[in-house]
């Protein structure tokens, strides 16, 4: 993360020097940290610096609110079209419902399944296509936890290719 409250110009200028130098491949927002309001025009840079560098915006949701509320980043999505959003823990679990709209109304919204149940997960994946999920995790602790989720999980083998592997590669790898 790179702390947002520095001189706008400081931030992008220290978000193109990652790309160009470390090679960044996406940009993370934990508005309940940060705190920024995703729609407040405060807010706004972020999402023009990681449009400007075409790098996938991955934004914390659910815990934290209301700042990390999924309902908050469609506006945003729809002023930056060209931009990626994923939502991160898909509003774990309380706000899940929003993450689901969001991904529903704004194509460029991707929502990342780490921290659902699988109970919580059912509704995501009846109303959200797997080309547009993924899953991953804050903490390398839980990830044999959150492959299991998706691995021991009843849907197609496509679906399971899509969100273990396809989406995350075409999202993060531009292909």
């Amino acid at each position: 993360c790179q702390y947002p409250f520095v001189p706008e110009q400081e931030f992008r200028d220290e978000i193109r020097r990652c790309v160009e130098v470390w090679g960044l491949r996406a940009m993370k927002f934990q508005p309940q940290f940060q705190p920024l309001n995703p729609i407040s025009p405060r807010a706004r840079f972020l999402f023009e610096t990681a449009a400007e560098h075409r790098l996938p915006l991955i934004c914390h949701t659910g815990t934290g609110a209301p700042f990390a509320l999924p309902s908050l980043f469609i506006l945003p999505a729809r002023e930056h079209p060209e931009l990626t959003i994923i939502l991160a823990h898909a509003g774990s679990p309380v706000y899940v419902a929003e993450a689901i709209v969001a991904a529903t109304v704004c194509p460029n919204i991707y929502v990342e399944l780490s921290s659902l149940m699988p109970h919580h997960m059912a509704g995501v994946l009846e109303r959200v296509e797997p080309s547009r999920l993924m899953i991953g995790s804050d903490i390398p602790a839980s990830v044999p936890a959150e492959l299991g989720k998706i691995v021991d999980y009843a849907m197609p083998d496509e679906a399971k290719q899509q969100i273990l592997w396809e989406t995350p590669r075409r999202v993060f790898d531009g292909a």
